[in-house]
This record gives structure tokens, C-alpha cells and sequence, in this order.
């Protein structure tokens, strides 16, 4: 087969890989502002600010210098610009026009800033368009005479007139200087005063410029950072609105009371761009120039600049001016269409929109503002207009709605193929097709990178752990390839001789099909006689088309009995089901609830193409001894028979023990029947569970039979029986380094009750519904390492937790699982597996073993080098199952990936999947854990996190401000994602509910698919209050953050555990008399765990959207009402994780200010 490969893309040729850029920031608010000065010098280089000839270094000379100042770490240039010998690539490559790579002056300086927060403004692009400077910024001052002032109404070539930035004296160069900006390039600016411009404004008078390079005099006081679109004319220039050819005013962005500016200036004639030239905002003239909106004339951005032509979802709010004046949002005009997650309402850092010195700006349309003069002549000026600065908006920051929301729009609505090379796949929120091309469906594996690095020293700088996510039996879409089963008789699969990798569609066959060469060793092996094929003349088998094997990615191998135990075929597992009977399970109901439900249960079991369940069941109940049931349907009458000494655990009944549900059905009701009755009067109290798991073992041993354990416990083992446990919560030792040992399993009892559970093909779902501490810590452990579950429902009530109950149990028996399971993970030679995480057990450094394996669960694996790879080959990796279905079949199932390979930075950095990668450091961290406290862990992971962003400035970005933080397209959602994932209750210290909620909290992320992590990493936040009835499906989902809470609203949040709805304490009556049933939001019940069914289209609208979202969850999901102003409304606040979480928890902006710190600490 043929496959496409990747691209090569050099760091300064072609495209740059995509980046979003972060103005800058200073860390200690407060600085007083300095007082630089300015001079004006009379003649422009000799080739024009920020030219250098093609092959010239791309270094300023020694005359063009910055201004130094006394405290410069607060202080950041907003004027750096890559080098000027990137001009060429940026000449050739589509839509740049033409620009040269100059930017602004090499030497020139942009505004000095003194900054007290975060930069208010982030984008994403390819390459940094030429002729900008950072993006809109809280600051106290800003000098004039810097890049980005606005200038005088020009005549720009052939006629046509528009505002031009006044980057220096005007130059007679050639047009490699500074440039304008692509449409759609600009996002909203936290304070930017915007709005169109005044009619007839004809100059803003100020001072000229007097000198090329970049000297600075004192700075003028005046409105915080404002946004307008960019001009044409003569590069680098600019000036008010003017009319263009057509007679039309273009709209340029509004000003503050009280600016004005210096006098026109007119542009040398002849100095234009080469031709399609693609210009910001406003500009006309040109080919390929774009207005904004109001102007109609617009043209698509060049398609290389992602963030300047991302989905148009992807956008931030609209202007907002000083005066609460909006102007058209110019983050709109930007095509759908282009890949990636662009960042459409992030200004461009690098594009100077303002705000320009005091006495310069624009009013808003049809204002004219004391102080301002439409028509000012030279040297007139009205005198500065203060303004406080305003508080960073997380709006302009990188947004995962954003991110999500634009994946799905560009990329849900096309088929993935996996034979691509070096793209990631859609982002799992996205609902998207697969074509499987001879790679496996990502849904059932992903890894951290699509390009890996040809040597672990590459690996290492970079710090991006190489990963994979292997969930072997996840369910694909119906529309979607089938994985189809391949049966090569009695000698199995097709298999190494070296390795004994598998075949796969990257074996390559010689000697006219009689060898075939391994991808994983690459060692020569002979092909089998019956396996035999001819080859065509481009050297494939002329049968390919009829082997799945080396057709498709995934397949599934009938396993011979040498894949068996001893071997012989398995028969079918069985299913047993242990309810606790003491007066703890009593008293929380647990056994009457189970007897009423337990025959809808088991209606629910696998069955084959007839009806038929080949699965078989047992039932057990206990407190301190075994009672175990013969059901068999022969007989007149239940049977029970009691086992007291639990020191040495046997079945006393072997027929009868376990039988099929359809045979033995009027038996099964008669003891659900009876159940309740026979135990009303219990009064013991000990419970044991130790023993119930070593009987079950035994039951299944001597059925011979794999299988699981259901077992329903209600308290703490107690007491001098096997597998007795200490209650060891003490609560001096909670946010203490001690606080780790109450994560980890008391003694050995179960850990080796898990490794002979293993050995015997047998799995434990627990379902612990408990009022007391009942060490989670152990047995979360041991259901863990078996490979199965544990349920947890503190505080267990029927009322609010049986629906819970019952849809966990109901799904765990339905869900596809395999039983007495092995997975192995190949790779490439120089590539070998080294480390796993989830719910599994390993004997040895290889085989990952498990009693059962579902549907749902994950697990990590971590690549490492052996040897260096050769750049432009593949890297292979297999994950081959072997398990016994349902069914009693012993299947081999095999997953298989090919990557490319690269020694750029930028090839990989590209490549990256966020939502692989923070599952992976979500299960790391999750094993992690238990050995380091919390602040050693949260320093681990931000640490991380900054060196890799670091390397991405090294090597890939060009040369930027100190003051710029600078991301990864595909990671710039890294830093939220870090941010909130240690805010996560798994995590935190000391814990915020309990040692018993954290430790299950930590089991439940080491198993955790991908959809499932992405979400409990990120919550998502719906907006109920102004449903549309007539719509279905789930609405559009706004930030997890305060600010896009109202008290007016009604919204609820979920992160796959916990579902709530909160109300304002100003909600719409209607919405709460038509949804809750009562007359104000102040009456609403807290306390129900249920919607109240209202016969109306609004409560089935919200009623609807709750069951859609919990039908997408593998677990149920707690479900509560909170209310504003009220205690309940805690654990809501709590789940807005871009807020300031528990304890020192950073919220997202002081986090991404803390990361920008630690990258310029790594560079410096």
C-alpha cells in the first residue's frame, strides 16, 4: 500500500508551525512607571526601517539599538519581529503577498510597557506576518514616537488613500519592510475603545518622527491598549480613515475623549506592495485586500496563517469601547475551512492596534468627544485624558470552547483517514468519521505525537512524553469500519519468527511472496505454504483485497488452543452476585433494592444472534458468614447453604451453584422473593469481604470457568477474620507529607487475594455504599489490579442513589468485556514500551495482565528509545489482546499504528494531540501520587509543562519580545489543562470531601477512557435559561469561569461525575415555575436529586438535555440543584476550574503569568 508523507517543514522555510502568541507579561504588579525619553532622528536607514538585503544577516547593525531601562524585567518590547531573512520563505509561501520578513525596524523599538498582569491578547498563527507589534496590553505608559502611532491621511499608491503605520521616517526601500496584517487577524482586545470613526476625520496631529531607529521620549498618559483594523498604502504607515476608490469610508477603530494626533503626512508615490498583498482590516486597493465587515469588501485571509482564517466559531466577543460603545467584531470575517484550531478573537501579538500617545485616537462613529478635533490642524492637541487601567480578560486568553467548538466545525463534518501522516485526528469532543486505511481507528488507540523524534535526546529536550492510549475494545460508530475476524485454521495466526509480532499492513513481502519482511524487527521470515501469494508488479500480494490482516489497522484472530490455558478452549465466564446482608447493607436498603431489580438485571446480559444467554449465574449473601444458593430449575425450592468458617473458604455446592438465567428464571424470582424477608430481622453487624472474594474464586475454579465478581458492600471489614482492615483515617494527618500513606493499601492480604485473582481469569466490580470510612485506598486497589471497578456512593441513600446504583450495575453487565486477558505492545526496532498505567497487573516488564477488560477503560503505555531512528521511515506499534468473549471464544485482536519520523522540532511540536497527552499525565500523575505530596506533584507538572513550551519558543518560533509567550498550535490549550487538571478533588491536599472520595477519585482517572478525561480535566458549562424548546440536542457550552455565570441564568456544569444546576438568585420565574415547579428560585428544593416531571415543552427540553448528557457517560453521574447564595452552590463554584481553586491554587490567568515566568527563567 501507498501512504502519504508528511511534509518537511523547515524551521525558516515553508511554513512556520502554528503558534499563538501571548503578549507580554510582568509578574510584579505595581512597578512605577519610568519615564523614558524620545528623539526624533531626520533620515531612515539606507534601505528603510527593517530591511535587510536577501542573505544579509538578519541581525540589526550596531547603530539600531533598544532603549535600556532600570527595571527592564518589568518591561518588555512590543515591537520584536522575526528576522528579516525569513523574507524569502514568507515571499514564496501563499498568501503572505509578498511581505518581506523585516517586520518592523530591526533596532527600531515598539512602545516600552510597563506592565502589572498578564497581556490581554493571544493568537495563533503560522508565521508572524511582518509589520506588527504586540497586541493589546494592560499598561500605565506608552511613549510616543513608537511603532503602531497613527499617522496623517496619506495617498497610497495608484490613487488610493488609507491610514498607514507610522513605523519610523517613511523609507525609499524596496517593500520588504513592515507590512500590514491579514483580515481576521485581530481578536477583541480586553480594553480596546473600537467603534468606527467619526466622519470627516481628516489628520491627527502630532509630532513627526525624526529619526530611524527606535529612541523614545517621554510617554504620554491615556487610555489602556485600542484596536483597530490595519491600512495600505506605503508600507508601514498609517493613518485616519479616508475614502477609498469606491467612495467609501472605511471604518478605523474609535479613539478616547480628548486624543489627538500629529499632523498628515503624505507617502512617497510609487511605494506599494507586490501584488496580492493581503491587508488587514479596512484596507482597499490591492488585490486580495480585505475591509472590515461594514465595508463589504473583504477577501479571504491567506490560508497558511491559522488564527487568522480559523473557523469563524472560533472568535472572540465582540469591541466594547471606554464608553461602553461596540463596534463590529472583526474576529467574524475570517472563512471556515482551514485546519487547525485557529484562534479567531486573539489580537495578532506583533500588530500594533493601540491605543496610540495621549492626544491621538479615534471617538466612536458620530461622537465628537470634549477634547477631540475631528479636523485638528498641526500642533493642535487637546490635553490627555487618564483612564483606569482595567483587569485582564481570560476571554482573550486561548479558550477550549473555542478550540472545541471550531474542531467541530472544521474538521466533525470529514472523514479521517488514517492512513494521514503526521496530523492528529480530530479532537475526541469532535464527532467525526474514521476510514480505516491501514492504520487502527484512533478510538481505539492514540498517542501523544503523529511525528516521533528520531533520538531520545530529541525526545528528552523536547519533554513531551512519547505515549500511547490503547483502549482495545472500544466501540466505533456503526457508520465506521467493523472490525472483521480472520481464522487461519488450526496453526493460528500468522506470526514473526523473531518478535512474534503479528501480520499487519505494514509487512512488506519478498522473493516474489515468500518471505515476508517484519516492520518491528525487521527480520526476514518465511511465509507459511497456505498463506502463499503471488505479488504484482508494484510488489503486493494480488490477494490483499481479501486479507483483512493487511488491509485494515484492527482485526480480530479466532485463537487456537495453544493461546489457551493448558490447552484447552475456555467456556463461557459467569457472572456471580454477593450482596451484603448485615445491618449496615440493611439499613441503607441495599437488599431490598437488589431483590426488587435483580431479574430487569439480568435481562440485560449478552446474548447471541438466538436469544440466548451463554452466560451463567451464582448468588451469594454474607455479613461474617457465606450463604450460598442452589437455584436450580429442577428444583421445588430455593437452597441455601451456610459456610461460617471464612478461614478456610469452599464452595459446599457444586450443581446447582451456578445455572443459566432463561433455565432457572422461576427460581431466581422465588429467591428475590424471599430474600428480603429472610433477612428483615439481622442484627449482625461484622462484615467480612476478604473471604466473599477468595469463595467467589473458588466457585469460578470449579466451574472452570472465567468470570466477575458483583459484590455490594456496605462498611468496613472488621474484626479477627482474613482480610480484616484498620480504620486508619486520621485527619492530623490530611494536607500533611504523611498524607500519601493513607493512599496506599494496608498490608498484603489483597494485593495477593488480586494476583491469584488474575491468574484465574477472575475480575471484582465493587459497589461500596457506605456512610464511614471504609479504606478505599485498599480496596480501590485491588479492584484495580484485577482490572474491574469500584462503585462508590458515600452517604448512600435510595432515594437519591439507587438510580445511580442501578444504571452502574445495569451497564457493567451489559458493556462488552473480555475476561482472562493479556496485551502486549510492540514497536519499531529502536522503540521499546517502558511504562504503564490504568487498571492493570504485570507479572513482567512485558505482558500486561488483567482478569477482565471493558469496553470503557484505557490504558497508557510510554515509549522510549533503544537506538536512533532513521528520519523519513515509520514507526510501528501493535497492541495485540488476547481474551474469551462473552461467548466463551478465545479471541486475538490487534491494533496496529505507523508514524512518521522527524529531527525537526517543528514537525513534532505540529503533530501533537492534547487530548492523548493529558490523559496520559492524568494516569501518570494519578500513579504518581503516592509517592510525592501534592506541592512536589503540582511543581512536577508545571515544570513540565514550561519546558515544553520553552523548547517550542527555542526552536520553532522566530525571534520574539521577552514579553511574548508564545504556544504551540496544537498544545496552546496546554497551560488551562495543566492548570485545571491539578485543581482536580484526585488531587488536591488535603483532600476537599474525604481520603475515601480522593482515593476513588485517583482510581477512577487510572482508568479513564479519553472522552471520559477530557472531560473531568475541563468540565463543560451549559447555559439553560434561554433554551429554545423547538431545538433538540445539547446546547452550545460557554467557559467554566465566573464571569460566564449570571445571576440571571440557569446553567448546569458537568465533568462526568458530578452533574449540578444552579440557579441565579434572578432567574426568570417562567423558567423556574415551568422547570421546578415553584413561584421563585428562593423555593427551589436543594435537596431533591431529581427534575420534578412537569407537563410542559420547556421541562422536557431540560429534562431531555440532562438524560442526553448521562447517556454519554460510561458512570452515572451525581446529580444536585444548587442555588445562588447558598451553601449548596459550593461544589458548582467549585467545578468552574478556570477560577482560583483550593488551597494556592492558581485560576488560569495567574497559572499562564506563573508559566510565562518559569519559560523566560529555562531561556534565560
Amino acid at each position: 500500500m501507498s501512504y502519504q508523507q508528511p511534509m518537511n517543514f523547515g524551521v525558516y522555510g515553508g511554513h512556520q508551525p502554528p503558534v499563538s502568541q501571548v503578549a507580554g507579561m510582568s509578574l510584579q504588579p505595581n512597578v512605577p512607571p519610568q519615564v523614558p525619553s524620545t528623539s526624533y532622528g531626520n533620515q531612515p536607514p539606507p534601505n528603510g526601517p527593517g530591511y535587510f538585503p536577501e542573505g544579509a544577516s538578519s541581525q540589526p547593525p550596531a547603530s539600531f539599538h533598544h532603549p535600556t531601562h532600570a527595571s527592564s524585567q518589568h518591561q518588555f518590547m512590543a515591537g520584536s519581529m522575526p528576522p528579516v531573512g525569513m523574507a524569502k520563505s514568507q515571499e514564496q509561501a501563499p498568501g503572505y503577498g509578498g511581505f518581506g520578513g523585516g517586520g518592523l525596524s530591526q533596532g527600531m523599538t515598539g512602545p516600552l510597557l510597563n506592565i502589572e498582569q498578564m497581556p490581554i491578547s493571544s493568537t495563533a498563527r503560522i508565521r508572524q506576518p511582518v509589520g506588527t507589534a504586540p497586541s493589546a496590553m494592560k499598561m500605565h505608559q506608552q511613549p510616543i514616537g513608537t511603532p503602531g502611532m497613527t499617522g496623517p491621511l496619506l495617498s497610497g499608491p495608484t490613487g488610493l488613500t488609507g491610514p498607514l503605520a507610522m513605523i519610523g521616517p517613511p523609507s525609499m526601500g524596496p517593500p520588504s519592510m513592515s507590512g500590514p496584517m491579514s483580515t481576521g487577524m485581530t481578536g477583541p482586545p480586553l480594553s480596546g475603545i473600537t467603534g468606527p470613526p467619526p466622519s470627516g476625520n481628516t489628520g491627527i496631529p502630532g509630532p513627526p518622527p525624526s529619526g530611524p531607529t527606535g529612541i523614545t521620549g517621554p510617554p504620554p498618559t491615556g487610555p489602556t491598549r485600542m484596536t483597530g483594523p490595519m491600512p495600505v498604502g506605503q508600507p508601514g504607515m498609517t493613518g485616519p480613515p479616508h475614502n477609498g476608490p469606491s467612495g467609501m469610508t472605511i471604518p478605523q477603530p474609535t479613539g478616547h475623549p480628548g486624543m489627538t494626533g500629529p499632523p498628515g503626512m503624505t507617502g512617497p508615490p510609487g511605494m506599494t506592495g507586490p501584488p496580492g498583498m493581503t491587508g488587514p482590516p479596512g484596507m482597499t486597493g490591492l488585490p486580495g485586500m480585505t475591509g472590515p465587515p461594514s465595508s463589504g469588501l473583504t477577501a479571504p485571509p491567506p490560508p497558511s496563517q491559522l488564527g487568522m482564517a480559523g473557523h469563524p466559531s472560533m472568535r472572540g466577543p465582540p469591541f466594547t469601547g471606554a464608553s461602553g460603545i461596540t463596534g463590529p467584531s472583526q474576529s467574524r470575517m475570517a472563512p471556515p475551512g482551514n485546519y487547525g484550531y485557529g484562534h479567531q478573537g486573539y489580537a495578532q501579538p506583533g500588530t500594533h492596534h493601540g491605543p496610540p500617545p495621549a492626544g491621538q485616537g479615534f471617538p466612536p462613529h458620530g461622537m465628537t468627544p470634549s477634547g477631540f478635533s475631528p479636523t485638528a490642524l498641526p500642533g493642535q492637541a487637546a490635553g490627555p485624558m487618564a483612564q483606569a487601567p482595567r483587569k485582564v480578560d481570560p476571554d482573550q486568553m486561548p479558550s477550549p470552547v473555542d478550540v472545541i467548538e471550531g474542531d467541530r466545525e472544521s474538521r466533525g463534518s470529514t472523514v479521517y483517514s488514517t492512513a494521514t501522516r503526521g496530523i492528529p485526528p480530530p479532537l475526541v469532543s469532535t464527532d467525526f468519521t474514521v476510514e480505516d486505511n491501514g492504520c487502527c481507528n484512533p478510538r481505539y488507540m492514540r498517542t501523544t505525537m503523529y511525528t516521533v523524534p528520531c533520538s531520545n535526546d530529541l525526545l528528552a529536550s523536547i519533554k513531551i512524553p512519547l505515549g500511547l492510549i490503547v483502549q482495545p475494545l472500544a466501540n466505533v460508530k456503526r457508520t465506521e469500519q467493523q472490525l472483521l475476524l480472520v481464522d487461519h485454521g488450526q496453526d493460528g495466526p500468522i506470526r514473526c519468527r523473531r518478535c512474534k509480532a503479528y501480520m499487519n499492513p505494514f509487512t512488506r513481502f519478498l522473493d516474489g511472496g515468500r518471505q515476508f519482511y517484519c516492520p518491528f524487527c525487521q527480520f526476514s521470515s518465511e511465509v507459511p505454504p497456505e498463506f502463499f501469494c503471488h505479488l504484482d508488479h508494484q510488489g503486493r500480494r494480488t490477494d490483499i483485497m481479501q486479507r483483512p490482516e493487511l488491509l485494515y489497522g484492527s482485526v480480530e484472530y479466532v485463537a487456537t488452543k495453544d493461546y489457551c490455558k493448558e490447552s484447552k478452549l475456555p467456556k463461557p465466564p459467569a457472572y456471580i452476585f454477593m450482596i451484603d446482608v448485615s445491618v449496615h447493607g440493611l439499613h441503607h436498603g441495599l437488599l431490598n433494592l437488589l431483590s426488587h431489580h435483580m431479574i430487569q438485571i439480568l435481562e440485560k446480559l449478552p446474548r447471541d444472534e438466538e436469544g440466548k444467554c451463554p452466560l451463567q449465574v451464582g448468588f451469594v449473601t454474607y455479613d461474617k458468614a457465606l450463604h450460598f444458593y442452589n437455584v436450580l430449575g429442577s428444583l421445588a425450592q430455593p437452597q441455601m447453604m451456610v459456610l461460617t468458617d471464612v478461614e478456610e473458604v469452599f464452595v459446599p455446592i457444586v450443581e446447582g451453584f451456578l445455572v443459566f438465567v432463561d433455565e432457572s428464571r422461576p427460581m431466581l424470582e422465588t429467591l428475590f422473593s424471599q430474600l428480603p424477608s429472610m433477612f428483615a430481622n439481622n442484627k449482625e453487624s461484622k462484615v467480612i469481604l476478604g473471604p466473599v472474594v477468595k469463595a467467589g474464586i473458588e466457585a469460578l475454579k470449579a466451574a472452570g470457568r472465567a468470570g466477575k465478581l458483583f459484590i455490594f458492600h456496605s462498611a468496613l471489614s472488621t474484626g479477627d477474620v482474613p482480610g480484616a482492615l484498620k480504620k486508619r483515617e486520621d485527619t492530623k494527618l490530611l494536607g500533611t507529607d504523611k498524607e500519601k500513606s493513607l493512599l496506599l493499601p494496608q498490608g498484603s492480604y489483597y494485593s495477593k487475594l488480586a494476583e491469584e485473582c488474575v491468574q484465574s481469569g477472575v475480575s471484582v466490580e465493587i459497589f461500596m455504599c457506605a456512610d464511614s470510612y471504609t479504606d478505599v485506598a485498599t480496596i480501590g486497589h485491588f479492584t484495580s489490579t484485577v482490572g474491574g471497578q469500584l462503585h462508590y456512593y458515600p452517604q448512600f441513600r435510595i432515594a437519591s442513589d439507587a438510580d445511580r446504583l442501578l444504571h452502574d450495575l445495569s451497564n457493567s453487565v451489559a458493556r462488552q468485556t473480555g475476561f482472562d486477558a493479556v496485551m502486549r505492545v510492540r514497536a519499531s526496532t529502536g522503540l521499546r514500551p517502558t511504562a504503564f498505567f490504568g487498571a492493570l497487573y504485570m507479572q513482567n516488564t512485558t505482558d500486561i495482565e488483567l482478569g477482565s477488560i471493558d469496553c470503557d477503560k484505557a490504558i497508557a503505555v510510554e515509549i522510549k528509545h533503544d537506538d536512533k531512528l532513521k528520519e523519513g521511515e515509520e514507526a510501528c506499534f501493535q497492541a495485540a489482546l488476547l481474551y474469551t468473549n462473552v461467548f466463551g471464544q478465545r479471541r486475538l485482536r490487534t491494533h496496529n499504528l505507523a508514524l512518521s519520523t522527524s529531527n525537526g522540532y517543528g514537525d513534532i511540536f505540529r503533530s501533537c494531540e492534547i487530548n492523548a497527552l493529558m490523559n496520559f499525565f492524568s494516569k501518570s500523575i494519578a500513579s504518581m501520587i503516592t509517592s510525592m505530596n501534592y506541592k512536589a506533584v503540582q511543581e512536577t507538572l508545571t515544570k513540565q509543562c514550561s519546558i515544553i513550551l520553552s523548547c517550542y519558543r527555542k526552536h520553532c518560533s522566530t525571534p520574539q519580545s521577552a514579553g511574548q509567550l508564545i504556544l504551540p498550535e496544537t498544545l496552546k490549550l496546554l497551560p488551562i489543562y495543566c492548570n485545571t487538571l491539578l485543581k482536580s478533588a484526585a488531587f488536591c491536599s488535603p483532600p476537599l470531601r474525604s481520603i475515601d472520595n480522593k482515593c476513588w477519585l485517583l482510581f477512577q482517572l487510572k482508568s479513564m477512557n479519553l472522552s471520559a478525561s477530557s472531560i473531568c480535566i475541563y468540565p463543560r458549562l451549559f447555559p439553560l435559561h434561554n433554551l429554545n424548546v423547538e431545538e433538540s440536542g445539547i446546547p452550545a457550552m460557554v467557559r467554566c469561569m465566573a464571569k460566564s455565570v449570571q445571576q440571571n441564568g440557569v446553567y448546569l456544569i458537568e465533568d462526568g461525575i458530578e452533574m449540578v444546576i444552579w440557579i441565579g438568585e434572578l432567574a426568570p420565574i417562567e423558567f423556574v415555575m415551568s422547570v421546578f415547579g415553584v413561584n421563585s428560585p428562593r423555593e427551589v428544593n436543594v435537596e431533591s436529586m431529581k427534575l420534578p416531571v412537569m407537563d410542559n415543552p420547556l421541562s422536557v427540553r431540560v429534562r431531555g438535555i440532562v438524560d442526553m448528557i448521562k447517556q454519554q457517560r460510561c458512570n452515572s453521574m451525581k446529580f444536585s440543584i444548587s442555588k445562588q447564595k447558598d451553601k449548596s452552590e459550593i461544589l458548582f463554584r467549585r467545578l468552574l476550574k478556570e477560577e482560583q481553586g483550593p488551597g494556592d491554587n492558581m485560576n488560569y490567568i495567574e497559572y499562564l503569568c506563573h508559566i510565562h515566568k518559569e519559560i523566560r527563567n529555562i531561556l534565560s
